[in-house]
């Protein structure tokens, strides 16, 4: 049973049939069904679709034909409703366009987000096959312009869980001598903060921190780039007032992933002080804070796995959890 549930082809209405056979009790059955009325199936990507377009023989195709192609598997991956698969994906629908221009533009977005989006993938979207994943990457890769998009994009993708590339990593000296380069030594800038914090000294993160989040660039600030924040914080006050406005809507957010970045800075006692000092206290527990938003992440269908890992890591055990794992 367990192999047929985890096949992506297999849709909800196929799933709601099977459990139908087990006759459950109603109350069981309620509830499971009510779970697979939550659950982002929409996201679950076949790979077998991504490896017949990578392996493409364009040579063989017509242009009308490319075209379509291109299109089909864009329109594919639109539909996993991720912004991460998206942006995974767009460089390599411009390599088969041979766009050089629209692939460098796709790379500095895919390089833009935020690697913890990966964590509201489903789970079977995460399993890309390691060989297929490595040789995407050195696709990408081997068709940067020059050093200093190769050492972000090896950055980028030896920093986080769910990501297997095998890239050596670029050292302090790669970055020192990176960021002398003030032409490009704030594109990117997340990456470079991270690589500072990790390898850096206290003065140069410090140093570099501030220059990049400046009063204008934190009003300009996209919520992928709030990342920064998890490895430094402002010493300004009127800083420190706007971006805990800014993470009070974030906690307000229709969108899962920004009420995500809004409860992970407030892990932080320098962040949760801050609230303090604007007269904006956060009066439940951090527990309390914790448990609600992964289980609003649960509920949302987003990255179901890694909210009940959350859950059951707080040691918050419920029966209906069980659902989760199963359908």
């Amino acid at each position: 049973m367990n192999q047929l549930l985890d096949n992506p082809t297999f849709n909800a209405n196929q799933k709601q049939s099977l459990l139908k056979q087990y006759n459950l009790a109603p109350e069981k059955f309620n509830m499971a069904n009510e779970v697979m009325g939550q659950k982002n199936y929409d996201q679950l990507l076949e790979l077998n679709v991504i490896e017949k377009y990578f392996n493409l023989n364009i040579a063989d195709l017509k242009k009308h034909q490319l075209y379509f192609e291109n299109k089909k598997f864009k329109n594919y991956i639109k539909e996993s409703h991720s912004l991460f698969i998206e942006r995974l994906f767009m460089p390599l629908i411009a390599l088969r366009a041979n766009n050089q221009s629209w692939f460098k533009t796709a790379i500095a977005e895919l390089l833009h987000t935020d690697p913890r989006r990966v964590l509201f993938l489903e789970e079977s979207s995460q399993k890309l096959d390691d060989k297929f994943f490595k040789e995407l990457l050195n696709l990408y890769f081997n068709n940067l312009e020059n050093d200093f998009w190769k050492t972000a994009f090896k950055f980028y993708f030896n920093q986080f869980d769910g990501i297997s590339y095998e890239e050596s990593l670029p050292t302090i000296s790669d970055i020192r001598e990176i960021l002398k380069n003030i032409e490009n030594n704030k594109l990117f800038y997340p990456t470079w903060v991270e690589a500072l914090y990790r390898n850096g000294t206290k003065k140069e993160l410090t140093d570099y921190f501030n220059s990049v989040t400046t009063l204008e660039k934190i009003d300009r600030m996209d919520i992928d780039q709030y990342m920064v924040f998890e490895f430094d914080w402002p010493r300004h006050e009127i800083k420190r007032e706007i971006l805990v406005k800014k993470i009070k809507e974030m906690e307000n957010s229709k969108d899962i992933f920004n009420r995500f970045v809004a409860n992970s800075l407030f892990q932080q006692e320098v962040v949760r002080s801050s609230f303090k000092q604007s007269n904006l206290e956060i009066k439940d527990a951090l527990f309390s804070i914790n448990r609600n938003f992964y289980l609003q992440q649960l509920l949302s269908g987003q990255g179901s796995s890694y909210a009940l890992y959350s859950l059951l890591k707080l040691g918050d055990f419920n029966e209906s959890y069980l659902w989760w794992l199963v359908l």
